[in-house]
């Protein structure tokens, strides 16, 4: 005799498979299931993050912590529309960013990780205190081909001079 499963059966396992395959980390506050990668990461919105990826995370700050943490977002229709510009939220701004954004000196050398663009933009804070990166943001997110659903890592570092330098991983 044969058995066939019945469909809710079967949806019930293929959601059961679907769990283990990804992790989803929501805003602070919001539904967090990877700890050891809150110490490093801040979850910008909801991010569905499959095995790879979280592998990935892993590796980029595997032999060194990172001084800011990572911003890791979903890349959502307004990042995504052409001459948008790109938020941080507010309490990233100013647990992280706040002290570096300078209104008179106010570049961003901004970096696709695998080092085949670079392009000079502006940062500032704007009027709700978002860091919000300007000039030159839609170009590069087009050239770097960074769609809408990519999920992004963007990672800031500390010059020498106390300015702020963004690589931008796409997982």
């Amino acid at each position: 005799m044969l058995f066939w499963p019945s469909l809710k059966e079967s949806q019930r396992k293929t959601e059961e498979n679907e769990q283990q395959e990804y992790i989803i980390c929501g805003t602070p506050g919001g539904i967090q299931y990877v700890g050891e990668l809150d110490d490093n990461c801040y979850w910008g919105n909801e991010v569905k993050l499959y095995e790879h990826q979280v592998d990935t995370l892993f590796a980029m700050f595997w032999h060194k912590e990172p001084d800011i943490k990572y911003y890791v977002c979903t890349i959502n229709k307004t990042f995504a529309k052409p001459g948008q510009r790109m938020y941080f939220q507010v309490n990233y701004t100013e647990e992280n960013l706040l002290d570096y954004i300078d209104p008179n000196n106010d570049t961003l050398m901004v970096r696709l990780a695998d080092g085949h663009l670079l392009a000079e933009c502006r940062m500032m804070l704007g009027t709700d205190k978002r860091a919000t990166i300007t000039t030159n943001w839609s170009e590069f997110r087009r050239r770097a081909n960074i769609r809408e659903g990519d999920i992004c890592a963007f990672r800031f570092r500390i010059t020498s001079k106390r300015r702020l330098v963004l690589t931008v991983h796409r997982l």
